[in-house]
């Protein structure tokens, strides 16, 4: 039913952009900065998010091996669970 109404009434003020006279274009030099950015912010944040998961292998695998040598120790004496 809103839609319905939206469709019949128009969207106000709101450009239509889908046509091509009321795009707007990025200059050359603004898409090259863009692009920059994200290149930087790539070069930057990418390490970063491998230490992460490097750090978290690692600590992950010392859980575990912990836990196994708990068991191990532990052998018979361990309580039951339940």
């Amino acid at each position: 039913m809103i839609a319905q109404s939206l469709a019949t009434t128009g969207r106000g003020e709101v450009p239509d952009t889908s046509r091509p006279e009321c795009r707007e274009e990025f200059s050359r030099a603004a898409l090259i900065g863009v692009r920059s950015v994200q290149i930087t912010l790539a070069v930057i944040l990418l390490p970063a998010l491998a230490t992460m998961l490097i750090v978290g292998g690692l600590g992950a695998a010392a859980a575990g091996l912990a836990s196994a040598v708990a068991r191990s120790v532990g052998g018979e004496n361990e309580c039951p669970r339940g």
